[in-house]
C-alpha cells in the first residue's frame, strides 16, 4: 500500500513564529500554504519538497518537512493526480468478484504494486460494456496511472477511448491491437493441450470438460485444445458441456458431465 513518509527533525531552526497561522481554522485540515507559511518558505518551495524535488537544499528540506510533520499536513493526492497525472494509484479491473482467479491474480499485482510504493484500486465490470465504461470512466476521473485487467464482452471501445486519453491499459488474455494497449497473453489452447496430455498419461481415458461461455474468445480455444488433443490420443469418447465459469458453474457443470457419463474419472 501506498504511504508517506516524513523524515524527522530534531529542531525548528529558522521556522516563522506559530502566530502566523493565526488564520487556521481549529479542526480544519492544514493546506500547503499553511505548511509554506509555518516554514517561512514560499508555497512553490513546500511543493517541490513534497514532490522530491532535487532543486530543494536539504537545509531547506529539513525546515519544511518539520513544518509537515508539526501541523499533520497531507498533500491532496487527488487534486495533484489531476493536475500531474500521478496519483499513485493503479487500477484492477476483473469481470467478476466470484471468480476465485481474480482475487489471486488482483493479489499477485498488489504486491508488485505496494514494491513500487503504488496503491491498488479493484473493480469489477461485471462482464458487461456499458457497467466497463462507467467503471473506466470513474478511473480516469480519479487519475489512476493506469489500468490492469480483463475486457467485458464487447467492452472493447471504452478501453480504446482510456488509452487514447492517455491512461495505460495493460489487456490480460486478450489483444484489441490498439496503441497505448499492451496485451499480456497465456496460450489457453496449449494449457488444454497440457491438460488433456496430462489426464491421459496417469491413465484416464473416460474425459470431460467442463467449458465456459461458448461466446467467449478463450472458451472457444481451450474447447478447440480439448478436442483436438483427445482426438490425437485416440481418446473419442469425450464429453463436453458449458457452464458459468464461477464455483457454482463447476459444481453444476460436473454433475452434468457425471450424469451423462457416471464412468467419467478425468475432468478439464
Amino acid at each position: 500500500m501506498s504511504t508517506l513518509t516524513i523524515k524527522q527533525s530534531q529542531g525548528f531552526v529558522g521556522l516563522a513564529p506559530a502566530c502566523t497561522l493565526a488564520k487556521m481554522t481549529r479542526g480544519s485540515r492544514p493546506t500547503l500554504h499553511d505548511v509554506a507559511a509555518r516554514a517561512g518558505v514560499s508555497a512553490r518551495t513546500v511543493s517541490r519538497v513534497v514532490n522530491r524535488e532535487e532543486v530543494v537544499s536539504e537545509t531547506t528540506v529539513d525546515v519544511v518537512e518539520a513544518a509537515i510533520e508539526e501541523l499533520g499536513y497531507r498533500p491532496n493526492m487527488m487534486a495533484r493526480g489531476l493536475i500531474n497525472r500521478r496519483s499513485g494509484m493503479v487500477a484492477v479491473m476483473v469481470t467478476s468478484m466470484n471468480n476465485p482467479f481474480f482475487g489471486e491474480f488482483a493479489d499477485g499485482v498488489r504486491a508488485a504494486a505496494a514494491e513500487r510504493n503504488l496503491t491498488l484500486v479493484l473493480g469489477s465490470s461485471d462482464n458487461d460494456a456499458a457497467s466497463q465504461r462507467q467503471l473506466l470512466l470513474k478511473l480516469e476521473s480519479h487519475a489512476v496511472e493506469g489500468v490492469i485487467g480483463f475486457c467485458a464482452r464487447d467492452g472493447q471501445d471504452s478501453i480504446i477511448e482510456l488509452a487514447e486519453h492517455g491512461t495505460p491499459f495493460v489487456l490480460v488474455n486478450d489483444d484489441i491491437g490498439v496503441e497505448g494497449v499492451v496485451s499480456v497473453r497465456v496460450d489457453v489452447e496449449d494449457g488444454a493441450r497440457q491438460a488433456v496430455t496430462h489426464l491421459v498419461e496417469r491413465g484416464h481415458r473416460q474425459l470431460g470438460m467442463i467449458a465456459g461461455n461458448l461466446d467467449s474468445r478463450h472458451a472457444g480455444l481451450r474447447e478447440r485444445g480439448f478436442r483436438a488433443t483427445c482426438w490425437t490420443l485416440g481418446i473419442t469418447n469425450f464429453i463436453v458441456v458449458q457452464a458459468p465459469q464461477t464455483v457454482d458453474g463447476g459444481r453444476t457443470g460436473l454433475r452434468e458431465l457425471l450424469e451423462i457419463e457416471p464412468r467419467i474419472t478425468g475432468v478439464f
